[in-house]
C-alpha cells in the first residue's frame, strides 16, 4: 500500500477497513462505466500523479489505464469481492508460513522494478537470501509494472 499509514490503520479494523474498500469498490465501478471522461478529469488525470516515473509513463497509454480499470471493476463486481480483497489484504500483512527453502535449487527467478513502491525491491531480495540459486533480475529503470514493460525479455525467458 506504498507505505500509506491510514491503509495501515484500516487494515487493523475490519469495520474500517470494509467500510473504505466497499468506498473504493463503488467508485471503481462508477469510473469503469464512463472511463474515458474519468480519464479526462482532474482526478483522472492526477490519480498516477505519485506513482514511480516508471509506472506513469506505462499508464499514461490510456489503453493500459482502461485495462487496469476493467480488471479491478471485474474483481469487484460482487459484493462479496469486499470481504475476499480484505481477507487478501491481511494475508499481505503476515509473515509466510511456507517453507521457501523446499523450493528447488536454482529454480526460481524474481524480477523486480527497483522504483516499484507496492511491492518493495527488499522483498524479492530477503527470498532470494533463503532460496538456494534463486536469482534475482533488479530492473533499476522500472517500477510495480515491470513485467509489462519488459514483455520481450518474458517472452525470450518463457520459451526456453
Amino acid at each position: 500500500h506504498n507505505g500509506n499509514p491510514l491503509v495501515k490503520i484500516a487494515m487493523k479494523s475490519s469495520f474500517l477497513a470494509t467500510w473504505a474498500l466497499n468506498f473504493f469498490r463503488k467508485s471503481v465501478l462508477k469510473v469503469n462505466r464512463d472511463i474515458d471522461s474519468y480519464l479526462e478529469s482532474r482526478s483522472g488525470k492526477n490519480m498516477v500523479a505519485h506513482w514511480p516515473k516508471p509506472d506513469q509513463k506505462f499508464f499514461a497509454d490510456a489503453a493500459w489505464l482502461k485495462r487496469m480499470y476493467a480488471a479491478m471493476a471485474e474483481g469487484f463486481r460482487q459484493k462479496s469481492s469486499v470481504k475476499a480483497v480484505f481477507q487478501e489484504h491481511c494475508l499481505f500483512l503476515k509473515p509466510w508460513s511456507e517453507n521457501l527453502e523446499r523450493i528447488p535449487a536454482g529454480k526460481l527467478k524474481l524480477w523486480q522494478g527497483a522504483q516499484d513502491k507496492t511491492c518493495p525491491a527488499d522483498n524479492v531480495c530477503k527470498i532470494a537470501e533463503v532460496v538456494n540459486g534463486a536469482t534475482v533480475e533488479l530492473f533499476q529503470d522500472e517500477g510495480h509494472c515491470v513485467m509489462f514493460a519488459q514483455t520481450q525479455k518474458l517472452s525470450s525467458v518463457l520459451n526456453m
